[in-house]
């Protein structure tokens, strides 16, 4: 009995579409720079401040949002190239804003990582869900 061909994205072995990576993080950072502005601009006209809790769950939707991208515009394998869209993410994320200021464990650092990678997973299913 033959067995379905597998593809891995066209790439050999490789089951990473960089380009959906990459398009998935162009989407993230859209997304966090008009959330940015949208806030900036909430909190000049209404002198409001946003607490720490609601940009955290801003961050965390506009990673997801990139996994989505990078979940729909991959050949294959969506849920791996949204974990490694939102990732990498928060990996420049972290980078840009010189990383966590307080004292931080392991334990965090390790809950903070597998919380991004569930969130870019989901991203990458409803995106690879979502396709044509």
């Amino acid at each position: 009995m033959p067995t379905a061909k597998r593809t891995n994205g066209g790439f050999g072995g490789i089951p990473i579409d960089v380009s959906a990576v990459v398009a998935g993080l162009v989407l993230m950072a859209v997304l966090l720079i008009l959330s940015a502005a949208a806030l900036t601009a909430a909190g000049i006209t209404a002198d409001l401040e946003p607490s720490a809790r609601f940009l955290r769950i801003l961050a965390l939707v506009c990673i997801t949002g990139g996994g989505c991208l990078a979940g729909k515009k991959c050949t294959s394998r969506s849920w791996l190239n949204g974990i490694v869209s939102a990732l990498i993410g928060f990996a420049i994320l972290a980078w840009l804003t010189g990383g966590p200021t307080e004292e931080i464990t392991v334990w965090l650092w390790l809950r903070t990582l597998l919380l991004i990678a569930f969130l870019g997973m989901v991203g990458g299913i409803i995106g690879g869900l979502r396709k044509h």
